[in-house]
Protein backbone atom coordinates (compact mmCIF):
# COMPACT_ATOMS: atom_id res chain seq x y z
CA UNK A 1 0.00 0.00 0.00
CA UNK A 2 1.10 3.66 -0.57
CA UNK A 3 0.41 6.41 1.75
CA UNK A 4 0.25 9.94 1.58
CA UNK A 5 3.50 11.15 2.60
CA UNK A 6 2.51 14.43 4.80
CA UNK A 7 -1.34 13.38 5.45
CA UNK A 8 0.86 10.52 7.45
CA UNK A 9 3.53 12.40 8.77
CA UNK A 10 2.17 15.29 10.47
CA UNK A 11 -0.41 13.33 12.73
CA UNK A 12 2.65 11.57 13.66
CA UNK A 13 4.46 14.39 14.29
CA UNK A 14 1.92 15.88 16.43
CA UNK A 15 1.27 12.37 18.52
CA UNK A 16 5.45 12.36 18.89
CA UNK A 17 4.78 15.81 20.48
CA UNK A 18 1.80 14.91 22.53
CA UNK A 19 3.62 11.69 24.06
CA UNK A 20 6.61 14.13 25.09
CA UNK A 21 4.32 16.64 26.88
CA UNK A 22 5.34 15.23 30.56
CA UNK A 23 9.18 15.06 29.64
CA UNK A 24 10.11 17.81 28.03
CA UNK A 25 13.77 18.44 27.16
CA UNK A 26 13.96 15.50 26.04
CA UNK A 27 14.15 13.06 22.57
CA UNK A 28 11.61 11.64 21.17
CA UNK A 29 11.11 8.87 18.57
CA UNK A 30 7.80 7.56 17.36
CA UNK A 31 7.39 4.63 14.84
CA UNK A 32 4.29 3.45 13.33
CA UNK A 33 4.03 0.83 10.47
CA UNK A 34 0.86 1.26 7.78
CA UNK A 35 -0.79 4.53 9.99
CA UNK A 36 -2.49 2.14 12.24
CA UNK A 37 -3.04 3.09 16.33
CA UNK A 38 -0.41 0.39 17.28
CA UNK A 39 2.99 2.79 17.34
CA UNK A 40 5.70 2.21 19.16
CA UNK A 41 6.88 5.62 21.41
CA UNK A 42 10.63 5.84 22.90
CA UNK A 43 11.45 8.88 25.24
CA UNK A 44 14.67 9.79 26.61
CA UNK A 45 14.79 12.41 28.84
CA UNK A 46 17.73 15.03 28.68
CA UNK A 47 19.67 16.99 26.36
CA UNK A 48 22.32 15.24 24.07
CA UNK A 49 20.39 11.99 23.92
CA UNK A 50 20.62 9.39 22.02
CA UNK A 51 17.77 6.44 20.91
CA UNK A 52 18.74 3.33 19.18
CA UNK A 53 16.02 0.66 17.95
CA UNK A 54 17.05 -2.95 17.56
CA UNK A 55 15.60 -5.94 16.73
CA UNK A 56 11.70 -6.81 16.07
CA UNK A 57 8.75 -4.69 18.24
CA UNK A 58 5.15 -6.33 18.37
CA UNK A 59 3.62 -3.00 16.95
CA UNK A 60 5.80 -3.19 13.99
CA UNK A 61 5.49 -6.55 13.37
CA UNK A 62 6.90 -6.31 9.52
CA UNK A 63 10.09 -4.49 9.65
CA UNK A 64 13.45 -5.44 11.69
CA UNK A 65 15.93 -2.99 13.03
CA UNK A 66 19.18 -3.29 13.15
CA UNK A 67 20.73 -0.51 15.28
CA UNK A 68 18.89 2.18 14.08
CA UNK A 69 19.69 5.45 15.75
CA UNK A 70 18.78 9.09 16.31
CA UNK A 71 21.01 11.07 18.23
CA UNK A 72 20.18 14.85 19.51
CA UNK A 73 22.83 17.32 19.95
CA UNK A 74 22.91 21.00 21.64
CA UNK A 75 26.25 21.80 22.34
CA UNK A 76 25.59 24.99 24.92
CA UNK A 77 26.07 28.43 23.59
CA UNK A 78 27.80 27.30 20.11
CA UNK A 79 25.31 28.55 17.68
CA UNK A 80 23.79 24.92 16.78
CA UNK A 81 22.09 21.90 17.85
CA UNK A 82 21.83 18.83 15.04
CA UNK A 83 19.94 15.62 15.10
CA UNK A 84 21.39 12.82 13.37
CA UNK A 85 19.51 9.51 12.61
CA UNK A 86 21.50 6.30 10.97
CA UNK A 87 21.28 2.66 11.12
CA UNK A 88 19.26 -0.07 8.83
CA UNK A 89 15.83 -1.77 8.73
CA UNK A 90 14.80 -4.71 7.33
CA UNK A 91 11.25 -5.70 5.34
CA UNK A 92 10.39 -8.69 6.48
CA UNK A 93 7.15 -8.98 4.83
CA UNK A 94 6.34 -7.28 1.65
CA UNK A 95 3.60 -4.14 1.33
CA UNK A 96 4.29 -2.36 4.58
CA UNK A 97 4.78 1.96 5.16
CA UNK A 98 7.09 2.26 7.74
CA UNK A 99 6.92 5.82 9.59
CA UNK A 100 9.81 7.03 11.66
CA UNK A 101 9.49 10.76 13.46
CA UNK A 102 12.00 11.77 16.14
CA UNK A 103 11.64 15.18 18.00
CA UNK A 104 13.26 17.24 20.94
CA UNK A 105 12.13 20.44 22.31
CA UNK A 106 14.86 20.75 24.91
CA UNK A 107 16.94 22.85 22.42
CA UNK A 108 18.19 26.27 23.93
CA UNK A 109 20.22 28.98 21.75
CA UNK A 110 21.42 31.92 22.14
CA UNK A 111 18.98 35.03 21.96
CA UNK A 112 17.94 35.58 18.14
CA UNK A 113 15.59 35.08 17.63
CA UNK A 114 16.57 34.41 13.85
CA UNK A 115 18.01 30.80 13.21
CA UNK A 116 18.54 28.77 9.80
CA UNK A 117 17.16 25.53 8.85
CA UNK A 118 18.81 23.15 7.07
CA UNK A 119 18.61 19.09 6.31
CA UNK A 120 20.02 16.43 4.25
CA UNK A 121 18.96 12.91 3.67
CA UNK A 122 20.68 9.87 2.16
CA UNK A 123 20.34 6.21 2.08
CA UNK A 124 22.04 2.99 0.52
CA UNK A 125 19.69 -0.38 0.26
CA UNK A 126 19.16 -3.25 -0.95
CA UNK A 127 16.12 -3.99 -2.87
CA UNK A 128 14.75 -7.23 -5.24
CA UNK A 129 13.05 -6.83 -8.12
CA UNK A 130 9.95 -6.85 -5.80
CA UNK A 131 10.58 -3.64 -4.54
CA UNK A 132 10.77 -1.52 -7.23
CA UNK A 133 8.56 0.68 -6.12
CA UNK A 134 9.67 1.45 -2.88
CA UNK A 135 10.00 5.09 -1.94
CA UNK A 136 11.40 6.99 0.78
CA UNK A 137 10.93 10.96 2.23
CA UNK A 138 12.76 12.53 4.11
CA UNK A 139 11.64 15.97 6.18
CA UNK A 140 13.25 18.30 8.96
CA UNK A 141 10.97 20.64 10.95
CA UNK A 142 11.48 23.79 13.75
CA UNK A 143 9.43 25.60 15.72
CA UNK A 144 9.27 26.87 19.07
CA UNK A 145 8.64 24.57 21.97
CA UNK A 146 5.15 23.79 22.41
CA UNK A 147 3.25 20.61 21.67
CA UNK A 148 1.83 22.29 18.29
CA UNK A 149 2.57 21.03 14.47
CA UNK A 150 2.45 24.59 13.50
CA UNK A 151 6.37 24.38 12.60
CA UNK A 152 8.45 25.48 10.06
CA UNK A 153 9.13 22.82 7.47
CA UNK A 154 12.27 22.25 5.34
CA UNK A 155 11.24 21.36 1.71
CA UNK A 156 12.08 17.96 2.22
CA UNK A 157 12.33 15.11 -0.59
CA UNK A 158 11.31 11.89 -2.11
CA UNK A 159 13.13 9.31 -3.44
CA UNK A 160 10.66 7.52 -5.43
CA UNK A 161 11.30 4.79 -6.61
CA UNK A 162 14.15 4.12 -4.38
CA UNK A 163 17.19 2.92 -6.20
CA UNK A 164 20.87 1.46 -4.93
CA UNK A 165 21.65 4.86 -2.88
CA UNK A 166 20.58 8.23 -2.67
CA UNK A 167 21.31 11.98 -1.70
CA UNK A 168 19.99 15.09 -1.13
CA UNK A 169 20.53 18.57 0.37
CA UNK A 170 18.06 20.69 0.93
CA UNK A 171 17.70 24.33 0.67
CA UNK A 172 18.12 26.42 4.21
CA UNK A 173 15.20 27.77 5.62
CA UNK A 174 15.03 30.97 7.84
CA UNK A 175 13.40 30.09 10.94
CA UNK A 176 11.95 32.33 14.07
CA UNK A 177 11.51 30.82 16.91
CA UNK A 178 12.25 31.34 20.51
CA UNK A 179 15.88 30.69 22.06
CA UNK A 180 14.58 27.58 23.72
CA UNK A 181 13.48 25.65 20.41
CA UNK A 182 12.00 22.04 18.97
CA UNK A 183 13.83 20.19 15.65
CA UNK A 184 12.35 17.03 14.30
CA UNK A 185 12.97 14.94 11.30
CA UNK A 186 10.56 11.84 10.17
CA UNK A 187 11.25 9.32 7.51
CA UNK A 188 8.45 7.06 6.07
CA UNK A 189 9.47 4.12 3.67
CA UNK A 190 7.21 2.09 1.76
CA UNK A 191 8.54 -1.30 1.20
CA UNK A 192 6.70 -3.13 -1.33
CA UNK A 193 9.04 -6.22 -1.47
CA UNK A 194 10.79 -8.82 0.78
CA UNK A 195 14.05 -8.53 2.56
CA UNK A 196 14.83 -4.96 1.43
CA UNK A 197 17.90 -3.90 3.20
CA UNK A 198 17.45 -0.52 4.24
CA UNK A 199 20.05 2.21 5.54
CA UNK A 200 18.83 5.91 5.75
CA UNK A 201 20.66 8.88 6.94
CA UNK A 202 19.48 11.59 8.37
CA UNK A 203 20.58 15.37 9.22
CA UNK A 204 19.22 18.13 10.95
CA UNK A 205 20.86 21.07 11.78
CA UNK A 206 19.38 24.07 13.18
CA UNK A 207 22.03 27.85 13.42
CA UNK A 208 21.90 31.19 15.08
CA UNK A 209 21.92 33.83 12.25
CA UNK A 210 23.66 36.72 13.70
CA UNK A 211 21.57 40.13 14.05
CA UNK A 212 22.45 42.73 11.44
CA UNK A 213 24.19 44.85 14.00
CA UNK A 214 26.54 41.81 14.75
CA UNK A 215 27.69 41.51 11.25
CA UNK A 216 28.11 45.28 10.97
CA UNK A 217 30.54 45.12 14.07
CA UNK A 218 31.96 41.73 12.80
CA UNK A 219 32.75 43.78 9.65
CA UNK A 220 34.47 46.68 11.14
CA UNK A 221 36.41 44.77 13.38
CA UNK A 222 37.95 42.98 10.11
CA UNK A 223 38.78 46.48 8.89
CA UNK A 224 40.35 47.99 11.67
CA UNK A 225 42.20 44.72 12.37
CA UNK A 226 43.13 44.81 8.45
CA UNK A 227 44.34 49.08 9.36
CA UNK A 228 46.32 48.10 12.02
CA UNK A 229 48.39 45.35 10.02
CA UNK A 230 48.90 48.10 7.48
CA UNK A 231 50.04 51.18 9.94
CA UNK A 232 52.45 48.20 11.85
CA UNK A 233 53.76 47.27 8.41
CA UNK A 234 54.82 50.78 7.41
Amino acid sequence: MRLSTMKVLLPCLALALASAGNARGGLVVFVQEDNSGNYLTINQPGNGQSITLTGTYSQLPDFSFTGFTVTSSSPGNSGEGTLFGTGSIMSINPGHDLVIVAYDDGFTLPAGPVYQLSSSSSYTASVGSDSTGDSFFFFSVSGPPTTSVDVTQSPGHNYSPLGSSGSFNETPVVVNAAPGYSLGQGYAWTSLGTGSIFSPTGLSVITTIPEPSSVALLGLGTIGLFVIRRRLAS
